[in-house]
């Protein structure tokens, strides 16, 4: 009977795996037919229309003057320093460290 009950746990075993891996291939072939619908950049009809042809040296001179990408990093970082100390705070709180 003990080898029996080997086989049957094997058999089940194998199905299960065969199950869950099917299950998987599906479900990543789905959502890999759903991200291929997306478009590459949702800004692509920007880069060829007259409106933007002299943006680009304008940006360049305007960026001289005023760091945006500095700005960006500055922002970012102090968010999550904020974030984090919400964060900190919510979880004491919710251990009773503090009131």
């Amino acid at each position: 009977m003990f080898p029996l009950s080997l086989g049957l746990l094997d058999v089940l075993g194998q199905s299960l795996s065969s199950l869950w891996s099917q299950l998987s291939d599906s479900t990543y072939d789905v959502l890999d037919w759903a991200v291929n619908l997306l478009p590459g950049s949702p800004f692509t009809f920007l880069k060829n229309t007259d409106l933007t042809s002299g943006m680009d040296e304008m940006m360049h001179m305007v960026n001289y003057w005023v760091p945006f990408a500095q700005m960006v990093v500055v922002a970012l970082t102090w968010l999550t320093a904020i974030v984090t100390w919400y964060m900190i705070q919510i979880i004491m709180r919710w251990i009773k460290a503090i009131e």
